[in-house]
């Protein structure tokens, strides 16, 4: 086989395999060969165009004698031209270069200009968007040349919004099949191109500029363009990223397929026709926003489409994959590991979404708290040429439950030295922000505290609103004894769902620690009503309360204990004491003689009530309630020395000096009955005196 036979056989081949830069090496190794070869130069010219390097590939063609085998290359230059000279006329800007190489090319050709130009459609299906519409068709009014709305049932103001934009208004009985709607509007465009856009999508300022340079190349049959998912309501940071087809020319055969997760690429494919990405170019997605799934009741709907495209195809491994990540969304963990494992198996050789069915199918073990099968289906990941940022992300998490710290660090390592590709699909918060929060608290656990709190700082830079470094940050802050500091991170979580009570707790803990009592018995009180019933909450809750002298509050703290334990004496007890010291004298007195009713034969109820009696002036009675203890438990020195005490208060003197004495038979050295006893004859001497 000669030279130029090789080589073009192999470049095709590379190219079919999309691999470009090969092919690019191939074709110029042979020209140095055959520099005046006309299929080698068409063939390597029209891969320059492909590669949008349309003047290298000019100076190519001009370079060699024309003969028909350069027809290929001289048509896709003439017609790439001739759209660059319409987009200049359009914007009313001069490109006399393109106008001279257009005039060269010509006249070596004779060519002329196929069917081809840059009229682009905008095409949209609707039904009930009033919310978003406007928005929208605002966006396109840059670019768009005609908006083809086709409405699928609309009871709002839906089609006189689209009416008012100049919309070319169709009609279509929804039948639950988003291709047959979407076929629709394809078959109303009137224009050379059509941008496949959604009511809740808009197209950001700057973004124009960019398709319009796709527009210009119709050697290309369409363009995958970057789409932003916004999954908050508040239009926070946190973003779901893919990169579909949306942009692509109106061309016979060129239709969408599949019931829902519609696509036009495969027609493209059939055709033949090259696709690229527009790089800079994005649209904005905000139906993932929580309430507008809710409100749309889209997640049940896409559930049962796609459940109808698996019974129908079900090796379909991209029905498989989007009907896992839906019950995913729908929190149904089980099911998407069974789903998305039938993915995997079905995958087609370097399908464009396997990196992220891979990761689907290792969050999902881990949304089941199944680490150690996350980990086997990274390893899987790996094996099959899927690993990056997503899957050494979710092994990263995987490692860190699980306790291997040193080996969680090391895949967060390597997760921050993969790249995000231009058409990268998935979770693109694990970029901005959630990352750096998982590698705060691997390095947080390995006790590398200022090192987690620099990570937790990094994440907060790239979502100031993001809750597990808000409450990760406060947690460790309050572990190294920076109460204050810890204070505000700690309240911007009280709301999440997953970090809320203990971000409460631990900023009951931090206040208390700051000496505002007050403040830190609120925050046990709400923990415990929110749910956190926990002995430890009660016991800092009691503590706060004492601290702040508020015994309504720690009535309500012993009576919410009640409702969820039997309440018995010893509880009962804590609670007197507890009232005592925070100075309710009366209610810790019936706190304890109901503790002594239940438990007659417990001393320390009746020492416990005696005090609170003696505290109250009650001598008499804590006498008889020390008398009562001591029967149980004679050899209390404290219960014999509060029992003198009470009988002096009383001037039974001789009384008290006999209990005095019981104190110093038990316990010789007791120095408060020494000094009583002392105090006492001192008393009966002056008193004969």
């Amino acid at each position: 086989m000669s030279t130029v036979e090789s080589a073009l056989s192999e470049g095709r081949s590379s190219i079919l395999s999309q691999n470009y830069e090969h092919a690019a090496e191939v074709y110029r190794a042979a020209l140095r060969e055959c520099p005046s070869d006309p299929r080698l130069t068409n063939d390597y010219g029209v891969l320059l165009c492909h590669l949008q390097q349309e003047i290298d590939a000019a100076r190519m063609f001009l370079g060699c004698d024309y003969s028909s085998e350069l027809a290929e290359l001289g048509q896709m230059l003439v017609d790439y031209f001739h759209c660059r000279s319409l987009m200049a006329a359009k914007l009313k800007l001069a490109d006399a270069e393109g106008q001279e190489w257009q005039r060269r090319i010509v006249a070596t050709s004779k060519l002329k200009p196929s069917k081809v130009g840059i009229n682009l459609s905008a095409c949209l299906i609707v039904k009930n968007e009033a919310a978003n519409l406007g928005r929208c068709l605002a966006s396109l009014s840059e670019i768009a040349d005609e908006i083809v709305v086709v409405d699928t049932g609309s009871s709002d103001e839906t089609v006189s919004i689209a009416e008012s934009f100049g919309a070319k208004i169709g009609r279509f009985e929804w039948c639950d099949d988003f291709s047959a709607a979407r076929n629709a509007s394809l078959a109303l465009a009137t224009g050379d191109w059509a941008l496949w856009i959604d009511a809740d999508e808009e197209l950001p300022a700057g973004s124009a500029k960019m398709l319009r340079e796709g527009l210009m190349r119709p050697h290309f049959g369409g363009y995958f363009v970057r789409i932003r998912n916004l999954m908050s309501d508040d239009g926070g940071a946190d973003e779901y990223v893919h990169t579909p087809l949306r942009l692509f020319r109106l061309l016979p055969g060129v239709e969408f397929s599949s019931r829902i997760h519609e696509q036009v690429i495969p027609s493209l494919d059939r055709l033949g026709l090259f696709t690229a990405t527009i790089e800079g170019a994005e649209l904005l997605h905000y139906g993932y926003a929580p309430e507008q799934m809710l409100a749309k009741g889209k997640l049940d709907r896409t559930v049962s489409m796609l459940e109808r495209e698996v019974e129908e195809s079900p090796n379909d491994a991209f029905h498989l994959f989007n009907l896992a990540n839906a019950y995913r969304v729908a929190g149904r963990f089980q099911d998407a590991v069974v789903t998305v494992t039938r993915c995997v198996a079905n995958l087609p050789l370097r399908a464009s979404y396997g990196t992220v069915a891979y990761h689907l199918l290792a969050s999902s073990y881990s949304d089941l708290g199944q680490f150690e099968e996350t980990l086997k289906a990274c390893a899987a990941a790996e094996i099959q040429g899927y690993n990056g940022v997503l899957n050494e992300f979710e092994r990263a998490f995987a490692l860190m439950q699980l306790n291997r710290l040193d080996e969680a660090l090391a895949a967060m390592d390597r997760c921050y030295a993969e790249p995000w590709s231009v058409n990268q699909t998935g979770d693109y918060g694990i970029i901005t922000h959630k990352r750096a929060a998982i590698r705060g608290q691997i390095l947080a656990q390995l006790g590398r505290a200022d090192e987690a709190l620099a990570a937790f700082e990094e994440s907060l830079k790239g979502n100031p609103d993001y809750v597990l470094a808000l409450y990760s940050k406060g947690a460790v802050l309050t572990q190294e004894g920076r109460y204050g500091e810890a204070l505000p991170f700690l309240e911007a979580s009280w709301e999440d769902p997953h970090h809320g009570l203990i971000a409460r707790f631990m900023s009951g803990f931090s206040l208390l620690k700051l000496g505002r009592p007050t403040e830190s018995a609120n925050r046990f009180r709400e923990c415990w009503f929110l749910g956190d019933q926990r002995e430890e909450v009660f016991a800092f809750w009691v503590e706060a309360c004492q601290q702040s002298g508020d015994s309504n509050q720690i009535r309500m703290a012993y009576e919410a204990l009640s409702r969820v334990n039997r309440i018995d004496a010893p509880m009962l007890i804590n609670w007197g004491r507890a009232l005592a010291e925070a100075g309710d004298l009366t209610l810790a007195a019936e706190c304890l003689q109901d503790a002594v009713r239940r438990s007659p034969h417990d001393a320390n109820a009746a020492f416990n009530l005696g005090d609170v009696l003696y505290q109250s002036g009650r001598y008499a009675d804590a006498a008889l309630m020390y008398q009562n203890g001591l029967r149980h438990d004679s050899e209390s020195a404290s219960g014999w020395f509060v029992l003198g005490n009470s009988l002096f208060q009383m001037n039974l003197h001789d009384a008290a000096r006999s209990a005095y004495q019981q104190v110093l038979k038990i316990e010789p050295d007791h120095n408060g009955a020494i000094q009583n006893l002392r105090s006492l004859e001192e008393d009966l001497l002056q008193q004969a005196a």
